[in-house]
């Protein structure tokens, strides 16, 4: 079995934010829009109404009919606003998690691609919606380097959302000249140098796993893994690779000549052989 370790540090601006950072199970899910409608015609009105019933709906699981609806929103507000309105992002946002969730990956792949597309002609700077815009990248992120066809692994496009992510959190661009060729980050990971040593996932439950698994994890100023949470991956391996990683030891990360605590995006990917 070949196992690739993804890295991408991150600064650690809340000191409890793996506390709140919810399970592969149990995603953050649709959001009602944030946006402000300046004019609300009969279309927008009942999207609002529609999109008020969707969140309830998600948490009940109930995702076919959360995905109807999710889908319907998107319609109204294409048509009242134009395709590239932020509302219409917000809607696609809430179309690509549901579709995430529902297990269509490829139709979720599609749909978020789409949300940054429309996103970047509306660029915003609210907590919210760098909340949503995580999010976002995460679940992509998870999506290019999940277990379907190959067509889908698209080092060079999780590369690119690698940094995007790392510029949102840190605040700063990411130092290529300071790491691995490119051709290297983008199997294994912005800031993958910085891993010193570390245990092995691979354990009997690994042993017929294909595909990767992606945690959130929070290291110190000393470079140690202090916490560690699954955010997509095989359920067989959570166990054993949260083991792994909390054991893991990394280079401090510098900032203005300081170590800093910093949150990560850590990666498994097991390949049996």
């Amino acid at each position: 079995m070949k196992i690739y370790v993804l890295v991408i540090l991150t600064n650690l601006l809340v000191s409890h934010a793996l506390a709140q950072t919810p399970p592969a199970t149990s995603p953050i899910g649709p959001q009602q829009s944030i946006s402000p409608v300046t004019t609300q015609s009969a279309e927008l009105a009942e999207a609002a109404e529609l999109d008020a019933q969707i969140a309830g709906l998600y948490n009940e699981r109930r995702y076919d009919k959360a995905l109807t609806l999710a889908k319907r929103v998107l319609k109204l507000r294409e048509e009242a606003l134009g395709p590239e309105h932020v509302l219409v992002a917000d809607a696609l946002a809430n179309v690509a998690e549901i579709q995430y969730v529902r297990g269509l990956r490829r139709e979720s792949l599609r749909t978020f691609r789409r949300y940054l597309e429309v996103y970047d002609k509306n660029p915003d700077d609210t907590r919210d919606t760098r909340k949503v815009m995580i999010s976002s990248l995460n679940r992509q992120i998870c999506l290019l380097f999940s277990d379907f066809d190959s067509e889908y692994k698209d080092f060079k496009e999780a590369y690119r959302l690698q940094k995007r992510l790392y510029k949102l959190e840190n605040g700063f661009d990411f130092d290529e000249s300071a790491n691995q060729p490119v051709d290297e980050l983008r199997m294994g990971g912005l800031l993958i140098n910085k891993r010193i040593s570390g245990p092995s996932p691979f354990t009997p439950r690994a042993r017929h796993v294909l595909g990767s698994l992606i945690m959130k994890i929070q290291v110190d100023e000393q470079g140690r893994v202090v916490a560690a949470k699954t955010i997509c991956g095989d359920q067989f391996v959570i166990k054993d690779s949260e083991e792994a990683i909390l054991k893991t030891k990394y280079k401090p990360t510098i900032v203005a000549g300081k170590p800093v605590s910093v949150t990560a995006l850590a990666l498994y990917y097991f390949t049996p052989h």
